[in-house]
């Protein structure tokens, strides 16, 4: 009989202890985190830039948890704290990284202590529950919630695994830190490892939220977003650096940047369209006469409707506007656009030259045909570099952020006018 008794009272011990177990260790992981963000704060800089956001989710996380604990939850911030972990490591010193990693032994060991399953993996290797989850948002992204060919995919792991979600043609993101994935709302700010591209889909990516800051356009799958290859032979760093995005259909891609400009034609947009919405930004760049950029706006949205030359047109005052060979007009008569590729401001002098020479709106000349550049006084600048960080400086950051986003356009003209457009903009202020 007593032999019995201690069985039962042992049973309803171990019963009793595996909560016990699994609170405690949720307390000592938000005790650990608390701690990595006073010394994220201390320490500054890079480090401080990007893990604190992540640091405060994490808290956040753990707070619920503590509060009422969720399996799923639980298995959730593992996987987030592991990625927090990486980037802690490149980032951040020893005395921070390590209490990360104390916090994430922790939430392991309150899963375990909850479901009984071994997840305790030191090296960081994926455990089964993890695969299992990945599978199954992975199985309601593609087949519930989006599906279709064509498709952009973003993942938290590199060669496409971890958990993942889909966009169709025609979806964007102007902020990753709160989104819908499958049922659940999900932080995935800086946290996008690599992209899959399924048939037409493709995408542009950005740095900052609100489509701000340096961006890419993607248009191959990227299995490891820390390498990637640019145009001209150049290599950037994107890993864990996304927080905003846009999906298109190839050649059918109009982008909205946050700061600069408005929209611009691409992909299929008839050469008119693009050549008249140049004009309007030549408009804005050298007068204040709104009339004159509306009434070209007007036209405009006649061309890129069509995907038609629309022959030649006229002003609203009886001006020619664009003539059968191509040459196009200011409603003031000037000329806009000779045949040869060269263009002109509305005040009569030259902007671009058919061998890519390009000139302010005063007349001094801001790129030469060899690369060079000159500031807008006429002082030489020698580089893009150096007129882009000195105009920076005069503008600011946000600014140029947008600036930067423009000058990775597909369209020729676009890119080299948008520096000569910072450049007399930063001069004028």
């Amino acid at each position: 009989m007593y032999q019995k008794l201690m069985v039962a009272v042992a049973g309803l011990v171990l019963l009793g202890g595996t909560p016990a177990q699994a609170a405690r260790n949720i307390s000592k992981a938000k005790s650990a985190i608390g701690d990595a963000i006073d010394r994220v704060r201390d320490e500054g800089g890079k480090c401080k830039r990007k893990t604190l956001g992540d640091l405060k989710d994490a808290r956040k996380s753990l707070r619920k948890l503590d509060d009422r604990f969720r399996m799923k939850r639980a298995r959730r911030l593992k996987r987030d704290l592991k990625d927090l972990l990486e980037t802690a490591e490149e980032r951040c010193p020893n005395r921070v990284t390590k209490k990360i990693r104390k916090a994430l032994k922790r939430v392991r060991r309150a899963i375990s202590a909850k479901d009984d399953d071994d997840d305790d993996d030191d090296r960081g290797s994926r455990d089964n529950d993890d695969r299992d989850s990945d599978r199954r948002v992975d199985r309601r992204v593609d087949r519930r919630v989006f599906g279709g060919p064509s498709k952009a995919c973003f993942y938290k792991k590199k060669n496409y695994k971890g958990a993942g979600f889909c966009n169709t043609p025609g979806g964007r993101n102007p902020s990753l830190g709160s989104i819908m994935v499958g049922d659940n709302r999900e932080n995935w700010h800086r946290r996008i490892r690599s992209i899959r591209l399924f048939g037409k889909g493709r995408t542009t990516i950005w740095r900052k939220s609100k489509y701000r800051g340096g961006s890419v356009a993607v248009s191959r799958s990227l299995p490891d977003l820390a390498s990637v290859a640019l145009q001209g032979g150049a290599v950037e760093n994107w890993k864990k650096a996304i927080s905003s995005y846009q999906v298109y259909r190839e050649g059918e891609q109009t982008v909205a940047f946050g700061g600069g400009g408005g929209k611009y034609p691409r992909g299929r947009a008839s050469k008119d369209c693009r050549e008249i919405w140049f004009m309007e930004r030549l408009v804005k760049t050298t007068s204040n006469k709104s009339n004159m950029a509306s009434t070209i706006r007007s036209l405009r949205k006649i061309a890129c409707k069509k995907s038609s030359a629309l022959g030649a047109q006229s002003w609203p005052n009886g001006n020619t506007a664009k003539y059968s060979d191509g040459t196009w007009r200011y409603p003031n008569g000037n000329t806009a656009k000779f045949t040869d590729g060269t263009w002109r401001y509305p005040n009569g002098n030259t902007a671009k030259f058919s061998d890519r020479t390009w000139r302010y709106p005063n007349g001094n000349t801001a790129r030469f045909s060899d690369g060079t550049w000159r500031y807008p006084n006429g002082n030489r600048a020698g580089s893009v570099e150096a007129i882009q960080s000195w105009a920076c400086s005069k503008l600011g950051d946000r600014v140029c952020d947008s600036f930067d986003a423009h000058r990775k356009s597909s369209m020729p003209e676009w890119r080299m006018y948008t520096l000569v457009n910072m450049a007399w903009r930063a001069y004028k202020k």
